[in-house]
């Protein structure tokens, strides 16, 4: 991809994904699927991560860690990528 257009869309549809109406989405997903909350028997190393070789996230807040908290590493732009980190910390 090197059209600039492209490229800013992707990063606005990335930070929507982390911002008040994407979190919200996410927990809606989750519950409306029935997908756990919180798993804790699958714990997070220190790292945030875990064992993602599972099809599916284990519950919304894994899936958090898995791919929400890891959106600003595909940011295109460098403004994206300050507020991607902005709103992950």
């Amino acid at each position: 991809m090197d059209d600039i257009e492209t490229l800013i869309l992707q990063d606005a549809d990335n930070l929507d994904a982390i911002g008040a109406i994407g979190i919200g989405r996410t927990f809606t997903y989750g519950g409306s699927h029935g997908i756990t909350l919180w798993a804790p028997e699958i714990p997070l190393n220190s790292e945030g991560s875990y064992d993602e070789s599972m099809i599916h996230d284990p519950s919304t807040i894994h899936h958090f860690y898995h791919k929400l908290f890891r959106l600003d590493e595909n940011m295109n732009t460098n403004v994206s990528k300050e507020i991607a980190i902005k709103r992950i910390q």
